[in-house]
């Protein structure tokens, strides 16, 4: 039966969900590109590595570029033609093959923090390992599509591969969130919390992609959620590398003196002053009259006024 025989499919569960996909990605484009210009104005004397993790933005300009490629295909070159709805264009491919360059290196970032956290590389070596494989099965479907007719085709026979994804990128995101809780310490732990977050994030919007591609199979809602995916992982990336400034800003608070102190601070020198001023003045007269001064109360040794002036400046 052709195409043309076939009862048109519904707009609001294919192009539609397709649509409000690719209006959330380039919202979150803006936010990845927002995070980036943060990131280089922030940390411009940081690691090499990490600057170079950041490519992953021209990644990103691509995959929604070719995002909207797509949508202006079958909503304005092919308007009107129910063909449009089913059929599996190249853009849409490429478009998949972006994500298998910026979902693992996110993950790899994140590999590289539980080693930091852990000190241990087997369960970072195994992460890194499965995000490679999976970054190579992304570049998979992407070949197998641009060689598929039909979403409804590439869906039928390979299932199992978005599947194996899906359940991959899930799994990994909620070992390095685990283990990065169970190892936490209590210096590090606001590394941990600023970072926990967002591997959180990108493994719930896998499980709701996961779950949309089974209970929903036949609507394009996975398609969607897939479109902005790469985003999630971005923004993850960035957040959790702009979000030193919170350290950094926390420390430079908890060393900087507040007013009570300083002014304490000057009181107590204030006090200290006078007090051998006082003990100077009383010494001369006792001198002057002869008066054996040393059971008084109002002596005050200068030795131990000097210990308290460099016990107050000393730094703490």
């Amino acid at each position: 039966m052709s195409l043309q025989t076939l009862s048109p499919p519904s707009l609001d569960d294919t192009l539609g969900a397709v649509l409000v996909g690719a209006l959330i990605s380039t919202t979150l484009f803006g936010v990845v590109l927002m995070q980036a210009y943060t990131y280089y104005t922030q940390f411009p004397n940081d690691k090499t590595t990490f600057k170079t993790l950041n490519f992953s933005r021209v990644c990103e300009l691509g995959q929604s570029s070719f995002i909207c490629y797509y949508m202006h295909t079958v909503l304005v070159s092919k308007y009107g033609n129910p063909a449009a709805v089913v059929d599996l264009p190249t853009p849409l491919s490429v478009a998949v093959a972006f994500n298998g360059v910026i979902e693992p290196l996110v993950q790899g970032f994140f590999a590289y923090r539980v080693f930091v956290v852990t000190k241990r590389i087997w369960i970072p070596g195994a992460c890194l390992g499965l995000s490679t494989l999976r970054g190579a099965l992304i570049f998979t479907a992407a070949a197998v599509a641009l060689r598929s007719q039909t979403l409804i085709e590439f869906k039928t026979r390979y299932n199992w591969l978005v599947t194996t994804l899906l359940c991959l990128g899930t799994a990994l995101d909620l070992v390095v969130a685990l283990t990065l809780m169970y190892h936490r310490t209590p210096s590090q732990r606001k590394v941990v919390y600023l970072t926990l977050p967002s591997g959180v994030l990108t493994a719930v919007t896998e499980v709701v992609m996961l779950i949309s591609f089974f209970a929903l199979g036949h609507t394009y809602v996975w398609v969607a959620i897939y479109s902005f995916l790469s985003k999630i992982f971005s923004i993850s990336f960035l957040a959790s590398l702009n979000g030193r400034t919170v350290i950094h800003d926390d420390i430079a608070f908890a060393l900087r003196p507040t007013t009570h102190t300083a002014s304490s601070n000057a009181i107590a020198l204030s006090s200290i002053a006078s007090a051998t001023a006082h003990n100077i003045d009383t010494k001369q007269k006792s001198e002057r009259l002869g008066v054996d001064m040393a059971g008084s109360q109002d002596v005050i040794d200068i030795t131990g006024v000097e210990k308290g002036v460099n016990l107050l400046l000393r730094p703490e």
